[in-house]
């Protein structure tokens, strides 16, 4: 048999399948893309579907620069550059700030070196925690190499990165505070 008689009858075959056959096919795309979407989440570029709450204070001269939202888990991220400042100013800021926007439990905790998934970074870095009515806040600023991947994006000379997550808290209760 020549190769145009193979091709054709190879498409003759396929179009003589049910066109329920299609449908099927098609319903399952459907579904495993909204699975992959309920799983991954809808990330939105700057100015995703959330703004950053008014109780979550800036420091000045911060630029967005992305935003996301996963929507199994409910987790909003917001991440900065924010210029003229370094990590130990920014910690400041925040663990004086807070608690005046009505956040508990302020804790912040430096590191000077990191490894994440096998990646060295020299840059030091502060993580600060704080809740608030049944939300958890996580703070995440560093400069240099760390800066960069966090934002996905260089970092000016004189500028940190700054990420701002917040996410239902389970147990919004202070680390050893006895429950009421």
């Amino acid at each position: 048999m020549s190769a145009s008689a193979q091709g054709s009858t190879l498409f003759s075959r396929l179009a003589q399948r049910p066109q329920w056959l299609v449908v099927v096919v098609l319903l399952l795309l459907l579904f495993a893309g909204t699975v992959g979407y309920l799983l991954h989440g809808g990330n939105g570029a700057v100015g995703g579907d959330a703004a950053l709450p008014s109780t979550v204070p800036l420091p000045a001269h911060p630029t967005l620069t992305r935003a996301e939202h996963f929507v199994v888990d409910q987790t909003f991220n917001w991440y900065y550059s924010v210029p003229t400042m370094d990590d130990e100013t920014i910690s400041a800021f925040y663990r004086t700030q807070l608690p005046r926007h009505g956040w508990q439990c302020v804790m912040a905790m430096k590191s000077l070196n990191s490894t994440l998934y096998g990646k060295q970074f020299t840059a030091s870095s502060i993580y600060i925690t704080a809740f608030n009515h049944g939300t958890k806040l996580q703070l995440y600023t560093a400069g240099g190499d760390y800066g960069a991947y966090l934002l996905e994006d260089d970092v000016p000379d004189d500028a940190v990165a700054l990420k701002i997550s917040l996410e239902p808290a389970q147990d919004a209760t202070c680390p050893g505070t006895p429950t009421p």
